[in-house]
């Protein structure tokens, strides 16, 4: 893919969702704020925080297949964007294998540079994040899933799916977007505790799957 060809998609990725993702912006704000300014949300924070202690990677993996996939499938529908009965389940399941990839990051990131919210930690978690499981397994993986959707599952399509050429073509669109969505959005999720990390990234994957869904279309049939 031409590098216009690539700029044209990110931006077309980025234009479709604009709104959206302003809006997601400033809650993923709010809820920081709101944590740390607002003694009055505690007990909210408190039965959330609850909920992902006590059930883990169950708690992950049903929240991401609601806001991650459920959401951005029933968004996509109602915008007339071709989204197919098909794909909800396929999309849910997507996403509640990925919050719980995530969800084992985010627990080695706390063991291997500790639970702290401080400028420096925030950074070198932002960092890890995104240049290493982002661009090298989460978006590979993530074009991969999505082209071996739209070519039916088949071994032909699952053979395209995984073939350089395939990933190539989306990998620098994705990457890039990814970039400018999730590099602030990370910001936020790792300045509050460790338990609320995983809701804060769901209620975020909602929009970031709609990006996905606009710059994987050619890929898919």
């Amino acid at each position: 893919m031409s590098d216009a060809g690539a700029g044209r998609r990110i931006a077309a990725a980025m234009r479709a969702n604009l709104l959206p993702g302003i809006g997601l912006w400033t809650v993923a704000a709010a809820v920081v704020l709101a944590y740390y300014q607002a003694p009055a949300t505690r007990d909210a924070f408190a039965a959330v925080s609850g909920w992902k202690a006590e059930h883990g990677y169950l708690f992950s993996a049903l929240a991401n297949a609601l806001a991650g996939g459920v959401l951005p499938w029933l968004i996509a529908a109602a915008l007339g964007r071709g989204a197919r009965r098909a794909d909800l389940l396929f999309l849910a399941g997507l996403c509640a294998w990925r919050a719980i990839e995530v969800d084992t990051l985010y627990r080695l990131q706390g063991w291997w540079f500790g639970d702290g919210t401080d400028a420096g930690t925030v950074a070198i978690k932002v960092a890890v994040d995104q240049l290493t499981y982002s661009a090298l397994w989460s978006a590979p993986t993530t074009i991969a899933a999505l082209h071996w959707r739209g070519g039916g599952f088949t071994g032909a399509a699952l053979r395209e799916a995984l073939s350089w050429r395939t990933i190539a073509a989306s990998w620098w669109p994705l990457v890039a977007a990814n970039w400018m969505v999730w590099t602030p959005t990370c910001a936020f999720v790792y300045s509050l505790p460790a338990d609320l990390q995983i809701p804060l990234f769901c209620l975020a994957s909602c929009f970031w799957m709609l990006v996905v869904l606009v710059i994987l279309a050619p890929a898919r049939r």
